[in-house]
């Protein structure tokens, strides 16, 4: 036999352990991921906080409104239905102890803008948000969260 060819026994266990230490790093690794995947855990968390709680809406609808519009030339009037959402069942009884405050802060509101204000779709959102920051001021704490408008009909 040629000395050349035969390893002594050292390396070949050598061989082998450079092969298997891989391999069991790299199943390690796979169930690692495997287990963080399925478990929804470390790096696969979902989008949602669990300090976050989710707010459950609760709605309000008001009466209809109908409303003389500020325009000098012209006799124009709204007609309209809004809703509001809050958060807390127990809130409403605050809100249903002040409708006409709120109806009144709502007439003022829209009583002071003009057709042309109204009309245009991008004063919608600033519309909504004056109504929403004029019904809170009623209440120590902010009670409304939105403000929507079910019906717009401008005459």
């Amino acid at each position: 036999m040629n000395p050349n060819n035969i390893q002594p026994p050292e390396k070949k266990k050598k061989n082998k352990l450079i092969i298997i230490i891989p391999l069991v790093i790299i199943f390690l690794v796979v169930a690692f991921v495997g287990y963080a995947f399925f478990t929804k855990s470390f790096f696969f968390k979902s989008g949602e906080d669990e300090s976050v709680k989710r707010i459950e809406e609760q709605i309000f609808q008001m009466d209809e409104f109908v409303i003389n519009l500020n325009d000098e030339n012209s006799r124009r009037y709204l007609k309209t239905s809004i809703v509001i959402t809050y958060e807390n069942k127990k809130e409403l009884k605050e809100l249903n102890d002040n409708i006409p405050q709120m109806r009144d802060v709502i007439i003022e509101t829209l009583r002071a803008k003009s057709a042309v204000d109204v009309m245009n779709v991008e004063n919608t959102d600033m519309l909504k948000n004056e109504i929403k920051d004029k019904v809170n001021e009623l209440y120590e704490d902010e009670i409304v969260l939105e403000v929507y408008f079910i019906n717009f009909l401008i005459q």
